[in-house]
């Protein structure tokens, strides 16, 4: 490893990767082009790794999730 890729900019980075996986499932990218955009040799680091982050029911849950804590946020505002 580069001394300059140490492990701070290791730890910042990878959730990046994480997130990038994602956002291409949010596009709907067919799982070649999530691998050859990942730069992965194997499709399976792609999945197994970088897997489904947050499916669409997942997502659907953590924003009730976080509906819930604004309206509790506001509620101990007034």
């Amino acid at each position: 490893m580069h001394k300059l890729f140490d492990l701070a900019t290791l730890w910042e980075y990878l959730p990046l990767r994480h997130s990038y996986r994602s956002w291409l499932d949010a596009t709907g990218a067919a799982p070649g082009v999530t691998v050859d955009l990942m730069r992965h040799s194997a499709i399976a680091t792609t999945f197994n790794v970088y897997g489904r982050a947050l499916s669409p029911e997942k997502r659907e849950a953590n924003n009730r999730v976080v509906e819930l804590l604004l309206a509790a946020d506001l509620d101990v505002a007034r």
